[in-house]
C-alpha cells in the first residue's frame, strides 16, 4: 500500500535511507531523510488521525506522529513547528509541520542541518522501510539506488557523493554511481 503522496511536496534529496549504517548513523537508521530547508511544508501522506505530539530532546527533536487507518504510524523528526493538534483528523496533502533541523535550533534535537526525518511504523511500532509506502517516481528512484548497491542518496548537482537525484515529480530520474 502506498500513500496518496510523500511528506514533503516538492522533491528533495534523500541524503539517508532506511537501514543505513555509516560514519552519521552506527545503528541500521530507522527511517529516510529529505534533505530540505526550515521552514519547508511537512504532508500528511494520506488520511489519519495526529495521535502524539512530543519532544525528545538529544534526538527527534519536535515530533510529530499520525496514525492512518489502516493502523501504520507516520512520524515526523525534528520539526520547526506544528500546524496540527493531537486528535486532529488530516487527509492527504493537509499541512501538518513544519521541518527544522538547523543545528541548535529549537525542537532541532540532535541534528547536524535542516532536514526532516520521517518513519513508518507498525501497530506494534516496529519501523518499516518508507519507501514501500512511497508513490510513484519516489518508489522507483530509491528502488534505482537499492539495485545499483547504494546506501546513500544524494541529489544535488555539485554534490560529488552524489548516488542518485530524482529530477522532477514528472518522474524522470539522473544517478551516478558514488566514487568508492
Amino acid at each position: 500500500m502506498a500513500f496518496a503522496i510523500p511528506p514533503v511536496k516538492n522533491v528533495f534529496p534523500l541524503t539517508t535511507l532506511f537501514g543505513q549504517v555509516d560514519s552519521s548513523h552506527a545503528n541500521p537508521h530507522g527511517g529516510m531523510v529529505f534533505a530540505c530547508p526550515v521552514g519547508t511544508q511537512v504532508c500528511a501522506p494520506s488520511a489519519g488521525t495526529v495521535s502524539r505530539k512530543f519532544y525528545e530532546e538529544g534526538g527527534a527533536g519536535n515530533a510529530l506522529e499520525i496514525t492512518h487507518p489502516s493502523g501504520v504510524k507516520t512520524l515526523y523528526f525534528h520539526l520547526s513547528s506544528y500546524n496540527t493538534a493531537v486528535g486532529q483528523k488530516v487527509n492527504a496533502g493537509d499541512v501538518v509541520a513544519l521541518s527544522g533541523g538547523a543545528k541548535g535550533a529549537a525542537g532541532a534535537g540532535h541534528s547536524t542541518g535542516p532536514h526532516l526525518h520521517w518513519e513508518v511504523r507498525d501497530l506494534n511500532n516496529n519501523k518499516l522501510d518508507p519507501l514501500k509506502y512511497l508513490p510513484g517516481v519516489w518508489n522507483l528512484s530509491a528502488n534505482l539506488a537499492k539495485l545499483l548497491g547504494k546506501t546513500t542518496v544524494r541529489g544535488g548537482v555539485g554534490i560529488s557523493a552524489g548516488v542518485l537525484l530524482v529530477a522532477a515529480a514528472g518522474g524522470y530520474l539522473w544517478w551516478r554511481r558514488r566514487a568508492k
